[in-house]
């Protein structure tokens, strides 16, 4: 059986409190991060390995979903600053792995009731950016939540990583055989109940609901509030909305845009539509 040290083109970085074995950065939906360094493009690298008992168990859906998301990261990223470049995919018997950017800074979950409207504006107007290149190729991320979202310390930007749920609305952007829906899930939070409940009616809305929900908890570092069929409730929500990052200062500003984005959602929501708005919106 293989391991991860066996990669010759990739040294592991990331080790346990004894320097001997790797230890994972971080995981994702398939598996676990590795910090590496690729031998051959002399660099620091993020190294996804998908879990073995993924693969043992849905070896051509994790073969297919991996793939599809090595695609969509280098077609991708290649496009739009904003979005992880996907570098290398491989595999070494029971291995399979991916390289893609190592993003220094981390994700934004630590930001979360910590940022100005400002700078709640700035991150998602950056992401829908990466959204809209990847919806003109036809690809729905279905999975964007601050988890996914990273900020690059040396660039002072933020990315979008993790395609690992994408949907193709657009088979012709990226050929592979077999679904356009690869491994489902998506987080429940930032996802319409429908789509959840259904991943069949997973669409371009999906995402920008997503977003939607993601400004919201950059700026309350909290949810929307929620009715009991676990959809979002606008009689529970307030005239305002205290923004954390600013002493809890009270804005209505901002509802308008919630209220269309998260409270009456509809599936004909665009990106288009969603930076628009958010773009005219006073801080």
């Amino acid at each position: 059986m293989a391991s991860v040290t066996d990669l010759y083109r990739y040294e592991i970085v990331s080790k346990d409190s004894e320097g001997k074995e790797p230890r994972p950065v971080a995981e994702h939906g398939m598996g676990v991060i590795y910090k590496a360094y690729d031998l051959l493009l002399d660099e620091i690298v993020a190294l996804k390995v998908v879990r073995s008992e993924i693969l043992t168990k849905q070896p051509k859906k994790a073969k297919r979903s991996f793939l599809a998301e090595a695609m969509a990261g280098a077609r991708l990223g290649k496009q739009c600053p904003h979005i992880v470049k996907v570098l290398d995919i491989g595999q070494l018997e029971d291995i399979l792995y991916m390289a893609q950017e190592w993003v220094p800074g981390g994700n934004i979950v630590r930001l979360c009731g910590k940022v100005t409207l400002f700078t709640a504006k700035s991150i998602i107007l950056q992401i829908g950016n990466a959204v809209q290149i990847a919806h003109r190729n036809g690809i729905v991320h279905s999975d964007i939540a601050p988890a996914n979202i990273l900020f690059d310390s040396r660039r002072n930007i933020y990315r979008l990583s993790d395609f690992g749920l994408l949907k193709l609305m657009d088979k012709t952007s990226i050929s592979i055989s077999g679904s356009s829906t690869f491994m489902t899930g998506g987080r429940r939070d930032f996802m319409p109940k429908e789509h959840f409940d259904d991943p069949g009616q997973i669409n371009y809305s999906t995402d920008v609901y997503a977003l939607a929900v993601t400004f919201y908890v950059l700026l309350t570092g909290e949810l929307p509030p929620k009715g009991r069929d676990g959809r979002p409730d606008r009689e529970k929500m307030p005239g305002t909305i205290e923004v954390k990052g600013e002493g809890g200062r009270k804005v209505s500003k901002v509802i308008p845009l919630l209220d269309e984005f998260i409270f009456r959602h509809k599936d004909t929501h665009r990106i288009e539509r969603f930076l628009q708005s958010l773009s005219q919106l006073p801080v």
